[in-house]
């Protein structure tokens, strides 16, 4: 067998699994729903347990298939790139809020004269 062959193989194997884990998820997606619907008047917060147990599960399961890889690659250069990035100090920070804070102030009472301007012009061609 040539090596495009063997590949070919694994892809196609690939394939089956990430059907089959997608269906998998979809029928405890499913089955979850049925069983908050139908255990509804049961304890809320055992149901919000059970909730959080099941979506684990499911992005577990999801995690595994081949689009679930790639999200995790991406989340992961993410991450990397969210550590490279450098934070304001607090001074800074405090510094731009001021600038802000003015910028809108300034910017909502010109838009306010404006409005207001334009009201009494209306109202003067209106009579």
């Amino acid at each position: 067998m040539g090596a495009s062959m063997i590949e070919k193989t694994q892809i196609s194997k690939s394939r089956w699994l990430d059907l089959v884990l997608w269906v998998v998820i979809a029928g405890l997606t499913l089955l979850g729903s049925v069983l908050l619907y139908y255990y509804r008047e049961q304890i809320s917060v055992f149901r919000l347990l059970f909730t959080f147990i099941g979506t684990a599960g499911v992005v577990a399961i999801a995690s595994q298939t081949t689009q679930g890889k790639e999200v995790r690659v991406y989340a992961n250069s993410a991450w990397v790139e969210m550590l490279k990035v450098v934070w304001p100090k607090a001074d800074e920070a405090k510094h731009i809020s001021i600038v802000v804070v003015c910028a809108v102030c300034i910017i909502t009472t010109i838009m306010w004269m404006v409005d207001s301007l334009l009201t009494v012009m209306v109202r003067g061609l209106l009579g």
